[in-house]
C-alpha cells in the first residue's frame, strides 16, 4: 500500500534525523510511534521490515539519554507491538549482558540503552507475560517476526518449553501452521537455526501433509522425515528444554 510506503520512507528519514535533533520531544515521540504501530499491527499491516523500522527509531530516541527514557523504555516494553518492544527489549538486555546467549555482549553502562538493571528485569518479564497472553488467546500467528519472538521467548525462559507449546498449538489451524512455516526457506535450509524451533520432526512433516500447505513446503516434510533429520531433531529438543 502506499500509505504504508510513505510511513516506511518516513521513518528511514527519522532514524537519520534524531542523531541531530537538538531537543527531541521523546516521550510525545515514542508515545505516537506506539500508536502508530499498535495501528498497523491491529490490521496486520505490521510486516517484518517495518516493524525492524519502528524498533530502531525508538532505540535512537532512547539513546538521547533524557530524563523520562526509563519510564519511555518501559512502556515501550508493555504497549508496543511484540515484534518492536522484543528488539528494543533485546538490546537493553544484550547492553547489560543479561541475554545468556551473548553474556559477551555486555557494555560499560554509559553505552547501556538502559542503565537500571531491576528495570530491564521487570521490561523481560513484561514481555515475556504478553508473549504468553498472546499464545493462550491464539493470536500469536499474527505477529510480523514470528520466529524471533519466539526465540526470545524461549531465551528470556532459560528454555524452549514454552515456545515448543506455543508453535505445537500455533500450527494446530492451517493459518497458525502458514505463519510458523513460512520462514523457512529451502535453499538456505541446510544452515538455518531456525530448525532449532522443531520440536518433533515428525509430528511437523504429518501436519504439513495434511494441510492446505502440503505442495507448497513437501520438500520440508520429505526433509524432516529423513530418519538422520528425526534423530537430530529430537537430541536437540530435548537439550533446549532442559536449558539455553
Amino acid at each position: 500500500m502506499r500509505e504504508d510506503e510513505e510511513l516506511s520512507s518516513l521513518l528511514d528519514w527519522v532514524i537519520n534525523y534524531i542523531p541531530s535533533c537538538p531537543t527531541p520531544n521523546i516521550q510525545g515521540s515514542i508515545e505516537k510511534l506506539i500508536e502508530a504501530s499498535q495501528k498497523l499491527a491491529s490490521q496486520c499491516r505490521l510486516a517484518d521490515e517495518m516493524g525492524n523500522k519502528f524498533a530502531k527509531v525508538m532505540k535512537r530516541l532512547l539513546r538521547q539519554k533524557s530524563p523520562e527514557c526509563n519510564e519511555c523504555f518501559l512502556s515501550i516494553a508493555r504497549n508496543a507491538p511484540l515484534p518492536i518492544s522484543e528488539r528494543v527489549v533485546v538490546l537493553a538486555a544484550t547492553n547489560q549482558g543479561k541475554w545468556k546467549i551473548r553474556p559477551e555482549d555486555k557494555v560499560d553502562e554509559e553505552h547501556q540503552l538502559i542503565s537500571d538493571s531491576n528495570l530491564v528485569d521487570l521490561a523481560i518479564r513484561t514481555w515475556t507475560e504478553r508473549v504468553r497472553e498472546c499464545d493462550t488467546q491464539g493470536n500469536l500467528y499474527k505477529e510480523a517476526n514470528l520466529h524471533s519472538i519466539l526465540y526470545r521467548y524461549a531465551q528470556f525462559n532459560d528454555n524452549y518449553e514454552g515456545s515448543f507449546l506455543a508453535i505445537s498449538r500455533m500450527c494446530e489451524t492451517d493459518k497458525g501452521l502458514a505463519a510458523f512455516l513460512r520462514y523457512f526457506k529451502k535453499e538456505a535450509i541446510s544452515h538455518d537455526g531456525r530448525i532449532t524451533l522443531v520440536e518433533d520432526a515428525e509430528k511437523l512433516a504429518q501436519r504439513i501433509t495434511t494441510s492446505t500447505l502440503k505442495n507448497e513446503y513437501l520438500w520440508l516434510a520429505e526433509l524432516l522425515s529423513e530418519e538422520g533429520n528425526i534423530l537430530l531433531i529430537r537430541e536437540q529438543a530435548a537439550k533446549l528444554k532442559k536449558t539455553i
